[in-house]
This record gives C-alpha cells, structure tokens and sequence, in this order.
C-alpha cells in the first residue's frame, strides 16, 4: 500500500493517511505518480515516500489557473510528455487540459461545456466525453474520444484530427476507452463493452488483437481465443508488452 486506505475522502497526507475519493488512472512523471482523483475534481501527486498532495485542482469546475486555483470537472485519463508536462481528459468539461511541472493548468484543445465532434485548432476542435489518453515518443497526444466512438490526434501545435471513427472507412468500434502507444506508433485501445483489445497502426488499419468481440470470459490464450470482460486501462512497457 502506497497511499490511501479504501476510505474515501480529500485529505493530504501520507501513506493511509491520505485519502481519495474514485481515482481513476495514474502516471509516473518527474519521480512522482499523478493521479486523476475523479470525484475530487483534483489532480493528486503521490512521492516515493508515498506522500501524498493536491497537485492541482479544488472544487468542480472548469477554470484555468495555477494548483488549487484550477478547476476540473471529472478528470480521468493522465498521461506525460517529454519535457514533464501532464495532459489530463477533462471528461466533464469535454476538453483536454495541460499542467505544466509548476501546476499551471491550461486548455489545451477542446471547448469547455461543450460538446460535438469538430477537427481543426485546438480552441475550435470539440470531444464528446473523452476517457483515455496517451503521448508518443514526439509528443503527439492521442485521445479516446469515447461518445463519438473515434481516436483523436492533437499536436504539440494544437491541431486536432481523427484517426479512426465508428462507421467511416469500415471502422467499428463498442465503446472505447483507455489506450496507450507503442514504439513504432501502433495505437492499443481497450474496446470496453466488446470486451476486446484493439490495434490502430499509424496507416490507419484497425484489428482486434485480443479478446473475442462481444463475448465475456476469463478466458488465457493466443489472441482472439482469449476472453476479456469489460477491460478498462492499458499500459505498454519498454518492451511493448501489453497490459
């Protein structure tokens, strides 16, 4: 046990002193872990120590700014990129939200409170309650833009497109939610309500790599002969070994 105790609650501190109330998903980061603490509307940093602080975050809302002076409204996804910077799925808001090393939080792409499915400029593009999130080795940042059931790129200059999307070129996604990338940029997404583990190449090709669509199961075995049910997170080590 590193933080926490199963209680729920807001509260600072270390080890299972600390408390947390739904977290959701996590990533190491400058020799930290950040956590989306989901029904605290905060971003949560756990050291090595197991000490745990508010990061950034307060009560419910959508406000940029610096630490606590930041809102969230149901943060899930968190991932990093190079330089140290954290970008956050603002699921609530229907946006994507940066945190630099120093807690400023920002905007990164989408429109606050609104939702749609839009391309282009990061203040024009919209999302449609995104969940997972990834960054690759260039910074690129993909997002699992799960109401719209499509995998969503932003550059580090903001500009939003769509990789993939239900019903377009033949794509047919359940209900996407988590995702991560690997080395040579093939993209793993976690297909929750078909049970099934996903793979987007950087051509654009989508296949099935695990789990037998639509069919639940605790099922071990080589690719579509094993069985998952309703798989959420996923995580690439070095080695692009899937989890």
């Amino acid at each position: 046990l590193i933080a926490g105790n199963g209680s729920t609650g807001e509260q600072n501190g270390t080890g299972n002193q600390a408390r947390f109330n739904n977290p959701q998903s996590l990533v190491y980061s400058n020799g930290n872990i950040y956590v989306s603490d989901l029904m605290n509307s905060r971003i949560r940093k756990v050291t090595p120590q197991g000490v745990v602080t508010t990061f950034a975050g307060g009560s419910q809302g959508d406000g940029d700014g610096t630490g606590a002076d930041a809102r969230f409204s149901n943060p899930i996804g968190i991932a990093n990129d190079s330089n140290g910077n954290l970008y956050v799925v603002d699921t609530g808001n229907h946006t994507i939200r940066k945190i630099t090393p120093q807690g400023v939080v920002t905007t990164f792409a989408g429109i606050t409170g609104s939702h749609g499915f839009t391309d282009g400029a990061a203040n024009e593009a919209q999302f449609f309650h995104p969940i997972g999130i990834a960054v690759d080795s260039n910074d690129n940042i993909y997002v699992v833009d799960t109401n719209n059931s499509a995998i969503r790129k932003i550059t580090q200059q903001g500009v939003v497109t769509t990789l993939a999307r239900n019903g377009v070129n033949g794509v047919q996604f359940g209900s996407p939610r988590y995702i991560d990338v690997d080395s040579e940029g093939n993209l793993y997404i976690s297909d929750t309500s078909w049970s099934t583990i996903r793979k987007l190449t950087p051509d654009g090709v989508l296949t099935t790599i695990a789990g037998t669509s639509e069919s639940t199961g605790t099922t071990d075995g080589i690719g579509t002969s094993a069985k998952f049910n309703n798989p959420h997170g996923i995580a690439i080590d070095i080695n692009d070994n899937i989890y």
